[in-house]
């Protein structure tokens, strides 16, 4: 497997409302790079971020998972998150990791409450966004509708750089309206396309949809402007380069046009995360604390000192406990020593692993801007820092709420509550929303968490 460098590298967490499609859509972008060898499907459990027992049964996603595409030389990092709101520090703590997100929302629902959380979110983080229209194939879709409503709640800097080729059950393929290309897709789900000149019943729309574009790049950049007049335009070099630099500084939110489930769409989405959204190398400095706990900034760089955050935990019935991190700076090596800043201890850090969702795939190092994972760490938790013992560096994580609803738990026969104990607090280590103690007053034992669903999956 190739070592990426932080200028290759795209971290992307898809969020948005459950049942938008974000499962879906990482299975077609692994698919359609050659990550899997086929499509996976929710309905048939073969997805693979939703890899969990109860995630299969039940149809959606509980926790982030993490996996990969190679695609044009960059390395794509694909965070997907739940949806549902109980499960929504799972994506706040992606979002704390990643680069850019992904919203992705429904072109039959448009806008719906957690598409909205989830922008607040990324608003929190800084991060630039892509909006993936996804299920454009399913009755009722609709582009101008879906648009409208994006535009109307998050405002004029959401901008189409796909037009739909059909609606509906007749949606077969996109125009992208940076290349001025056609992509017709096959039906059958293969991810085959033609790239063709734009269809002439649909150019003279293509060409105002462009311009609209350019127009909206040009307002970004006082240059780009002076451009724009002198010359009736600009050109293709400056329309990219100002769309990049406008989508990193949240200028501009592009809409890019899928159906995730008949594979139609995917091959356009993997240029536009590869071409427009930022690298981690673009972010020269981060903010973390010294050993006093004073804030301090210091370089990301690949050749700068090692400091890595620790932002989810699972288990795995072979590998045992393993952690996820993102490389803030440094290079992280396999079967090496780091200091724990958050405990104060030394950690010793074994081989070094990718996560295509559960598989795990040996890596012999990470470096600065990449997410990878370690197994069998003694004593190493969600939201701790890994760094040099002489450059003790501390990043901080997100917050995680009280629990807003507890039950009382209590064992089937004596002495079951030390083997309650135990697994809960294996499960706390993976999941850090949920609570469990005592009650003072009536001695029973409560465990915690952000809703009944959340506490059943648990139990």
């Amino acid at each position: 497997m190739k070592v990426y460098s932080g200028s290759e590298i795209r971290n992307v967490a898809l969020v948005g409302h459950n049942d938008t499609g974000k499962t879906t859509i990482v299975s077609q972008l692994l698919f359609n790079s050659g990550g899997t060898t086929r499509l996976g499907r929710i309905e048939d459990g073969t997805t693979t971020t939703d890899f969990d027992q109860d995630e299969i049964e039940r149809k959606h996603s509980i926790s982030a998972a993490v996996a990969y595409a190679e695609w044009k030389n960059t390395k794509i990092n694909l965070l997907d998150t739940p949806g549902f709101g109980i499960f929504l520090m799972e994506t706040r703590s992606a979002l704390r990791v990643a680069d850019s997100a992904a919203v992705v929302v429904s072109g039959v629902t448009a806008v719906e409450v957690t598409t909205e959380k989830v922008w607040k979110y990324a608003d929190e983080f800084e991060l630039p966004r892509m909006i993936i229209i996804n299920k454009m194939d399913r009755e009722r879709a609709s582009f101008s509708r879906t648009l409208e409503a994006l535009q109307k709640k998050f405002g004029k800097n959401v901008v189409p750089i796909h037009l739909p080729i059909g609606e509906e059950k007749d949606f077969n393929g996109v125009i992208d309206l940076v290349s001025m290309k056609a992509y017709k897709y096959a039906t059958d789900g293969s991810g085959k396309f033609d790239a063709t000149d734009i269809p002439a019943d649909m150019k003279s729309d293509a060409d105002d949809w462009r311009e609209k574009l350019i127009e909206k790049v040009a307002e970004g950049d006082d240059t780009l402007m002076e451009r724009f007049f002198e010359q009736g335009g600009l050109s293709q070099e400056e329309l990219i380069d100002g769309l990049k630099r406008e989508i990193g500084h949240h200028q501009i939110f592009p809409v890019v046009l899928d159906s995730a489930s008949h594979n139609i769409g995917g091959h356009p989405i993997l240029d536009a995360i590869a071409a427009l959204l930022p690298s981690p190398d673009e972010a020269k400095t981060i903010e973390g604390r010294n050993a006093k706990g004073e804030k301090i900034t210091f370089e990301r760089r690949a050749e700068a000192f090692p400091s890595a955050l620790v932002f989810k935990t699972f288990s795995d019935p072979f590998s045992g406990r393993v952690s996820l991190f993102r490389v803030f700076s440094g290079t992280f090596k396999s079967d090496t020593s780091y200091w724990n800043t958050t405990k104060d201890h030394e950690e010793r850090v074994g081989k070094l692993q990718l996560l295509q969702g559960k598989q795990q795939v040996p890596i012999p190092e990470l470096r600065a801007g990449d997410i990878g994972a370690v197994a069998k760490l003694k004593d190493v938790h969600t939201g701790e820092t890994l760094a040099a013992k002489d450059h003790p560096i501390s990043l901080d994580h997100i917050r995680y709420p009280e629990p807003a609803i507890s039950f009382a738990i209590e064992g089937k026969a004596r002495g079951d509550e030390d083997k309650i104990g135990a697994a809960l607090a294996r499960i706390i280590e993976e999941d850090p929303t949920i609570t469990f103690g005592r009650d003072e007053q009536t001695k029973e034992f409560l465990i915690g968490g952000q809703g009944q669903l959340h506490v059943e999956i648990v139990v």
